[in-house]
């Protein structure tokens, strides 16, 4: 019994020099976190400790965010706010698929992400387009495709895959540097 008592006393001196010990009524909280959370003053005493702990956690990320990073997640903030409710789900869906994806495949999503990011405006328009543009078959057929590659690529040697993933970026680079690059499925009909 005595150990146990050490044990939980040591705990929470560890709790609560590692910053850990949450503020539980409002005038607790600093000017900052009140202000943030102002919407959420009056029944701040009603809201369960755990989501009260996760917001206060949400203003210190907040507050360590750039201005550029505050914009950008105002904007996706607003973004949320106007899905339909059937939206909201969708993306809770695919949110929670990616989180039980393997490491290495939610890396090369992101990876996926990033560059369809950095690709100039009308390149990434024309893709939307051309995926928008696309019946369920196509687009299930284009899915089929992508993982057979995906296998394939698995299947190789890391020396063949290191060449695959140069000879990628050079049809890449190529592509972006020619004029006016029509959609693949363009080039096709040609």
């Amino acid at each position: 019994m005595k150990q146990l008592m050490q044990t939980i006393i040591g705990s929470l001196l560890l709790v609560t020099h590692s910053g850990a010990v949450w503020a539980q009524d409002w005038d607790e909280l600093s000017a900052d976190q009140q202000q943030l959370l102002a919407p959420l003053q009056e029944n701040w005493s009603e809201i369960p400790a755990p989501r009260r702990q996760r917001l206060m956690r949400g203003t210190e990320r907040w507050n360590s965010l750039t201005p550029e990073q505050q914009q950008a997640a105002k904007q996706n903030m607003e973004r949320w706010r106007d899905l339909s409710p059937e939206q909201r789900a969708q993306a809770q869906e695919r949110f929670r698929r990616f989180q039980n994806l393997p490491p290495e495949q939610r890396q090369r999503m992101r990876n996926a992400r990033e560059r369809f990011r950095n690709m100039p405006p009308e390149q990434r328009q024309r893709m939307r387009q051309r995926f928008e543009s696309m019946t369920p078959e196509e687009r299930a057929a284009f899915r089929e495709r992508r993982q057979q590659r995906m296998e394939r690529f698995r299947n190789m040697s890391p020396d063949e895959r290191q060449e695959m993933r140069e000879r990628m970026q050079r049809n890449r680079k190529e592509r972006n540097q020619r004029p006016n690059n029509p959609p693949k499925a363009e080039r096709d009909n040609d």
